[in-house]
């Protein structure tokens, strides 16, 4: 790693702790194998109706792509000049700038234990939710290190995600998502969500392997003071297919430029 980037890397982390600290902002974090991005456009559009609420919208890239989008800049090619003049303008409205509390979202996904360890140098969940594990994985190890023991809210799959690491978390608020057996339920051959007393019926348009991501959406939304039917309405607005061609062009641009 060259000298630059390593010193990039300790400005951007202190820059985005800094951000996060000013402006209060809370913090939903959705990592997982597959399906973070689909789980963090769906909390985003329920939450864009009622909060000040924004995400990350670039393709995570490498790992500058969240302290940039924690900071509010786009995640693109830039010269050494370029990222001097941009730490320059973080930290004046850093200084001067008012206040701006908010909502953000992020989908947070690497396969390297060094990025993992930087971003939970300055991402200290509110809401982690954790939709599956292919393995052990070092970003989520490295963001339940980072709960807060009284405040965060750990939501995730039961079945699968390891339950035997979860259970060494010391954390007053865990809440779980599954076929079965969990504190909300998903049926993919009937597309239903329910929770407690309520039944949500998901649109039989949308394709069944994505009933468990929804069930995230709402397991998260819940948890934040959304009624299971309110959510539910707010989903509709959700438009999946954008996202998935979304994701689709990013991924061709990424190969095009291999």
């Amino acid at each position: 790693m060259s000298i630059f980037r390593k010193f990039l890397k300790l400005v951007l982390g202190f820059l985005a702790r800094w951000a996060i600290k000013k402006h209060q902002i809370e913090l939903i974090v959705v990592t997982g194998f597959y399906g973070s991005e689909i789980v963090k456009e769906g909390i985003y559009e329920i939450f864009n109706q009622k909060y000040k609420v924004r995400r990350n919208t670039d393709q995570i890239l490498w790992d500058m792509s969240l302290p940039l989008a924690v900071l509010g800049y786009k995640d693109r090619r830039r010269n050494f000049f370029e990222w001097l003049v941009l730490m320059a303008r973080a930290t004046f409205y850093l200084l001067v700038g008012p206040k701006n509390n908010h909502t953000l979202i992020l989908n947070a996904n690497c396969t390297y234990d060094e990025t993992a360890k930087f971003w939970a140098s300055f991402l200290k969940p509110d809401y982690l939710v954790i939709l599956n594990e292919e393995k052990d994985s070092a970003i989520i190890n490295s963001l339940l290190e980072n709960l807060k023991p009284e405040k965060s809210v750990l939501i995730y799959e039961k079945d699968k995600v390891d339950e035997a690491k979860l259970k060494k978390i010391e954390i007053d608020h865990k809440f779980t998502f599954a076929a079965k057996g969990a504190d909300l339920n998903y049926n993919q051959s009937k597309h239903t969500i329910s929770y407690k007393s309520e039944e949500l019926k998901i649109p039989s348009l949308l394709p069944s392997v994505i009933v468990p991501h929804i069930a995230a959406v709402f397991a998260l939304c819940v948890n934040h003071g959304f009624s299971l039917d309110e959510a539910g309405l707010e989903a509709l607005k959700f438009d999946l297919e954008s996202i998935l061609t979304k994701k689709i062009q990013q991924n061709l641009g990424k190969e095009g430029s291999n």
